[in-house]
């Protein structure tokens, strides 16, 4: 269940999906840096010919490719912050699946006991009759007997929508 959950929880693809932005972003900002050289504009005014000149000048400066500017160390820094933040779910999605999984099984368990115990009292409660009607035994015996009967069935309705609830949870931690 964790390893199905590491893999299709949505928090977990939203963690990923944070770290890839990041990525791209921080590769976008290196590749920016390098390849694209610097551009300039320059206007001037050539008396001789009476004329006005525009220029653009094109440089690639090499000191840049090996000096980090502020968008390259943000860049980094939002990356590596991604990346805690995805190990930080990672372990989220793991505690969490770990306690809806064992929250689960309690519950299914609690269930079982509470099938026994209603099969004793029904088998109880049979003997109760029995007693009542031969007059080994009073009406209030029998009644505490139905009274407990009766009670023991909502538990088990009740463990039973839990089972279910905690099912649906646990599928939903996972992304099932």
């Amino acid at each position: 269940a964790i390893a199905f959950a590491l893999v299709h929880a949505p928090l977990i693809k939203e963690a990923s999906l944070t770290v890839a932005l990041a990525e791209l972003d921080l590769k976008t900002t290196q590749l920016w840096r390098r390849l694209i050289p610097s551009l300039t504009f320059h206007h001037g005014y050539n008396p001789i010919v009476g004329e006005s000149r525009l220029g653009i000048g094109l440089s690639l400066d090499f000191n840049r490719i090996w000096e980090e500017d502020d968008q390259a160390k943000r860049s980094k820094l939002k990356w590596f912050s991604a990346e805690v933040y995805q190990k930080t779910i990672r372990n989220r999605v793991i505690l969490q699946v770990t306690h809806s999984y064992y929250d689960w099984v309690a519950a299914q368990k609690q269930v079982e006991l509470l099938e026994e115990q209603l099969s004793t009292q029904l088998k109880l409660q049979a003997l109760q009759k029995l007693q009542f009607e031969s007059g080994q035994t009073q009406l209030t015996s029998v009644l505490n007997t139905l009274d407990a009967t009766a009670t023991t069935q909502l538990a088990l309705i009740k463990a039973q929508a839990s089972v279910k609830l905690l099912e649906l949870t646990l599928k939903s931690d996972i992304g099932w």
